[in-house]
């Protein structure tokens, strides 16, 4: 996810990297059981989003074991059968991979729009119900294929969210107006920018609200000082931020090297809510808010049973969990496997009734997701929350029932230009 493409980054990411890499080594491996009923779980293991997808994959392991060890799917085990997909590229010859050689009986993934609505499109063609469990992207699902099904979120909502981030969040925190703040948006140009930047507009619209800048940039940008001048020049308070993960660690570059700050970022998205990125960015980081899906810190009233997920990722990968990425593939995927359950197959026209007949109240799972579908195939109970980076970690702060921690004002200090951050 982090450096391919963005020499700029390297030194700063190449930790982060590796850390998922070895994550794939430490899986232990299972002995192949009778029978097993072979599950397709196609993830970006490798490339710019292989962090992304590592912990997508982890959150379906959780979620496979605990259904193992309750007896399995279908009167037999299930086996998850993995294969790579990088980009959109590779994605239907991953797919072809696992539907005519393991002969999987469906497919989960993937973590990144661009790769599932590939595979989605293969996985219709060759008959295999597919499974979306954290890419975002809208055109995902409300195709003529009927056995596509995401159980999170839309894109749309991480721009809601950041916007009730500044409404509902820092102007009564600030003792101000919404009206009053000066307010940017930055996006990377690419379909979860734009996305969440329309998103976003159409909640400021709602609230009345007029960003004072509006930005975007290019996919593989490296200088992000020429962003910051008009920002600075601005009197920018709040900048709301959509990007990949390298896009966070070179805006928080140059705005050490600038000297310059807003009193808060909001970004959008899984690349702010990372521990990888807190580890590239360092201390800088904390303070920062992120909207995206619900993270592990979250209140257990809101997310019954997120203790023990958290536990049972300690347990087999001997680390805390990255991000709420592998809590929302773990709902997800338990979602779906109930659904399969019920239909008592993987035909599609008996898996799509019994999908479409999921009716799970929201506050009853380990992340607070419920599960209500429509006919595009798309989860209408899920949603994101607002985190802030405290103290290195990525805590709950809105909506309040579900907050874990207070909200605080504003960054951590910024540090010298030239020095680091541990």
């Amino acid at each position: 996810m982090l450096i391919t493409r963005r020499q700029a980054a390297a030194g700063a990411m190449a930790a982060a990297l590796s850390l998922g890499r070895r994550g794939w080594a430490a899986t232990p491996a299972r002995p192949a059981p009778a029978n097993p009923l072979p599950l397709g779980a196609l993830f970006p293991m490798t490339g710019d989003a292989a962090l992304i997808g590592d912990e997508s994959f982890r959150g379906l392991v959780l979620a496979s074991n605990k259904l193992n060890g309750g007896g399995g799917l279908l009167g037999r085990t299930v086996a998850l059968k993995r294969a790579d997909a990088p980009d959109a590229g590779h994605a239907a010859d991953a797919v072809k991979a696992l539907a005519d050689g393991q002969k999987v009986a469906a497919i989960f993934g993937t973590g990144v729009t661009s790769i599932a609505l590939a595979a989605s499109e293969a996985a219709g063609l060759a008959g295999v119900p597919y499974f979306e469990l954290t890419a975002t992207g809208a055109a995902v699902t409300g195709r003529t294929i009927p056995t596509i099904f995401r159980s999170c979120p839309q894109a749309d909502a991480y721009g809601t969210m950041s916007v009730a981030g500044v409404t509902e969040v820092l102007a009564p925190l600030w003792r101000r107006s919404p009206a009053s703040l000066r307010l940017a948006v930055l996006a990377e140009s690419g379909t979860l920018g734009q996305a969440v930047a329309a998103a976003q507009t159409a909640s400021f619209r709602q609230h009345r609200l007029t960003p004072t800048q509006t930005l975007s940039y290019e996919e593989g940008t490296v200088d992000f000082a020429p962003l910051l001048r008009p920002l600075k020049v601005a009197g920018i308070e709040v900048l709301l931020h959509t990007g990949a993960a390298n896009d966070v660690v070179l805006l928080y570059r140059a705005m050490q090297q600038a000297g310059w700050r807003p009193r808060m970022v909001i970004g959008c998205g899984p690349a702010y809510a990372m521990a990888d990125t807190r580890q590239a960015v360092g201390t800088a980081l904390d303070g920062t808010m992120a909207a995206d899906f619900p993270p592990y810190a979250v209140n257990a009233a809101e997310a019954p049973g997120v203790a023990a997920v958290a536990a049972a990722y300690r347990t087999l990968y001997g680390a805390d969990p990255r991000s709420g990425l592998s809590l929302a593939a773990y709902v997800g995927a338990g979602i779906f496997f109930a659904a399969i359950a019920r239909a008592g197959s993987v035909d599609g026209t008996k898996l799509r009734a019994a999908v479409l007949a999921s009716n799970v109240p929201c506050r009853t799972t380990a992340n607070g997701w419920g599960a209500l579908f429509d006919a595009s195939g798309q989860n209408r109970r899920a949603g994101t929350a607002l985190l802030q980076w405290q103290d290195g970690r990525a805590v709950t702060v809105y909506p309040q029932a579900a907050a874990v921690a207070e909200a605080e004002g504003a960054l951590a200090p910024q540090p010298a230009a030239g020095g680091g951050t541990p």
